[in-house]
Parts: C-alpha cells; sequence; structure tokens
C-alpha cells in the first residue's frame, strides 16, 4: 500500500492519495461506533442502503463501484455469522430502483430472519420509497424518522399513489410503519425485539473508510466522490449511477412552516 499525502494551499485541506499496489485484503471489517451500557459482548449492527437500488457494479473514478445488491448480502452474513450481533438496523435512504433488484434485497432480508433467527429493524432516513419501502417491509419493525419521506398500503392507496409525499408522522398515522424516531429508538426497539439489555453499535465498510459515528456511511456505495478543495470541484453525480439515472445521491429539501 502506497499512500501519498500532498498539502494544498493556504486555507485548503490536506489531499491524500492512497494507491494498492499489492491488491490488498478488501473484505469488510467492523467497527463500533458506539459503545452501549450493559454491552457484554452484544452488538447490533447498522447495515446501510443508500442511492439507487439495482443489480450492477455502479461505475467508479479509477476503480470498480460497488453492487448494492452484493454488498448488502456480503453484510447480512457477515451479522449472521457473527454470534455477538443479535440484531440488525437496516438503514434506508434510498428512492426504490430496478423491480429485480428490490424484490432480491426484500428476499435477502426475509432470508437472513429465517436462518439467523435475528430480529431485523428498518429505519428510514431521507427517502424511502418505492423499492425502498418494500426492502423496508421484509424487517420485523420499520421505524420512520418524522421528516421521511415514503409511500402505500391498501388503506390509503389512492392517496399514497396520487404523488404527494408522504412523511414519517402520516406514514404512521396511515400505517406504513411501525413508529417514527431516529437511530437509538431503532437500536432500542432492536435490542427489545433481540432480549437483550444493551450492545454495541457496529458497522461494517471497507479497509482505509473512516467510520467516527454511527452517522457515518459505512462505504461508499454510490462510487468515490474526488474533492478539489482549491478550485471545490466536485466529481460526483452520474458517475455513481447506471446508464439512464441521472442526478446524484439522495435528498428532498423543504422547508417546515411554523404554525401560529
Amino acid at each position: 500500500m502506497l499512500c501519498i499525502a500532498a498539502l494544498g494551499t493556504a486555507g485548503c485541506g490536506p489531499m491524500m492519495f492512497v494507491v494498492d499496489l499489492s491488491g490488498g485484503d478488501q473484505r469488510l471489517k467492523t467497527t463500533v461506533v458506539e459503545e452501549g451500557e450493559h454491552a457484554a459482548r452484544n452488538r447490533v449492527a447498522v447495515i446501510d442502503i443508500s442511492g439507487m437500488i439495482y443489480n450492477g457494479a455502479r461505475a467508479g473514478l479509477l476503480r470498480q463501484g460497488e453492487n448494492p445488491v452484493s454488498l448488502l448480502h456480503e453484510r447480512l452474513e457477515m451479522a449472521r455469522t457473527d454470534p455477538r450481533v443479535k440484531a440488525v438496523i437496516l438503514r434506508l435512504n434510498t428512492p426504490g430502483g430496478t423491480v429485480t433488484a428490490s424484490d432480491i434485497m426484500h428476499r435477502q432480508v426475509r432470508r437472513f430472519r429465517e436462518r439467523s433467527g435475528k430480529p431485523v429493524v428498518a429505519l428510514m432516513m431521507d427517502v424511502a420509497a418505492s423499492g425502498g419501502y418494500y426492502v423496508a417491509c421484509a424487517a420485523d419493525h420499520i421505524v420512520a424518522h418524522p421528516t421521511s419521506i415514503t409511500g402505500i398500503t391498501d388503506d390509503h392507496f389512492s392517496d399514497a399513489t396520487d404523488g404527494r409525499v408522504v412523511t414519517g408522522d402520516h406514514a404512521l398515522a396511515w400505517g406504513l410503519v411501525d413508529q417514527t424516531g431516529d437511530l437509538y429508538d431503532a437500536a432500542a426497539t432492536a435490542k427489545k425485539l433481540a432480549g437483550i439489555r444493551g450492545a454495541d453499535l457496529v458497522i461494517y465498510h471497507r479497509p482505509l473508510a473512516y467510520v467516527g459515528s454511527p452517522y457515518a456511511r459505512a462505504a461508499d456505495t454510490s462510487g468515490p466522490t474526488t474533492q478539489i478543495n482549491l478550485a471545490q470541484i466536485n466529481l460526483h453525480g452520474s458517475m455513481g449511477l447506471p446508464p439512464g439515472f441521472a442526478g446524484a445521491g439522495v435528498g428532498i429539501f423543504y422547508l417546515w412552516q411554523v404554525s401560529p
């Protein structure tokens, strides 16, 4: 492994290039991102599904990107075979994707629950719509952040499919999710379903990825991002999506209007 660091000009952060000359071990690593009280070696694994869902490697800059379907399988297998992992939080931030890839992910989650006997709690972040919601339905319990956007049940099919955005609070009222909350609410539910008092939160990531908190992305599933601070050039976007998909990342931005 060869690391080359180059300092930028005043006001700019350091820039580092990492060149792997050895084809080193790229198996997923486990990092404890938060130690829990009364953990007793128990773990809850946080597994991310981010960006478009499809069964193919995302384009990368100077390297091959990740296949979201394959990556989910790899992470679930790590959680299944680790006896310290007692539950999984499936953290979703995706507008969906192809029908087949979404169905494969749905089946993977169901198969994980059946084979491991470990509960899965789906946590909806900014967006969990279409195939993202379908994947969430394979979990034992669904938690939506109050500001999440998601969609459809039979009772509200006409309302939820007329193009409107559905927040986490609406989703709860319509029976789309089991509760609203954040990562720590999802962790509390996961521990309760697993019948344990406490657990460390862990994230699976590729070597060299920095994971400093439970909110760090476990891996760059949308393809690498190159940032040149001097010119503030960000090369991302369509490089992380398959042909036919435009735009980059997931995020719907809106303002809360406070009622008088």
